[in-house]
């Protein structure tokens, strides 16, 4: 009997069950390599720039600056581009207290859409996570993912 409360309270905790909606600061990125002198951001990289400055390009233009509330268990889709589209789904809290986001991003192109990115972040309270390495003429989408 106790085995199985036990059970129930674990799968309530991974299901998302009792978790709180997540505020979610979601920001596309276009980044570029130039021949420049030096890194430069516009101005609405500039609040991420803790974020790009190790990555190895010299431009970083914003194309997206969204805040989103996530509820435990529901997906959410969002069209990055032409090429892309990604999928959101808020898992809960952990122990730690890092809220658990799996991310699906998979090329518009194809039919069904084929997986180039599969992936679970951890988000710490007031840290920054970022996915890289999406090709978009003349550079890279870079996707950071910020809670307060």
């Amino acid at each position: 009997m106790v085995s199985s409360v036990v059970l129930c309270m674990l799968l309530s905790t991974l299901c998302g069950g009792d978790a709180p909606d997540l505020s979610l600061h979601f920001r596309e990125v276009e980044a570029v390599r130039d021949s420049g002198t030096g890194k430069e951001y516009d101005q609405g990289c500039k609040a991420i720039r803790d974020a790009l400055h190790d990555l190895p390009f010299d431009r970083f233009t914003m194309l997206s600056d969204q805040k989103l509330t996530l509820k435990a268990g529901e997906e959410k889709r969002l069209s990055l581009n032409t090429a892309y589209s990604l999928c959101l789904r808020y898992e809960g809290v952990d122990d730690s207290g890092r809220s658990r986001l799996a991310v699906t991003v998979e090329l518009t192109e194809s039919s069904p859409g084929r997986k180039v990115v599969e992936t679970v972040l951890l988000l710490a309270p007031n840290k920054k996570a970022r996915i890289g390495g999406l090709r978009k003429d003349p550079g890279e989408l870079v996707l950071v993912f910020s809670t307060p």
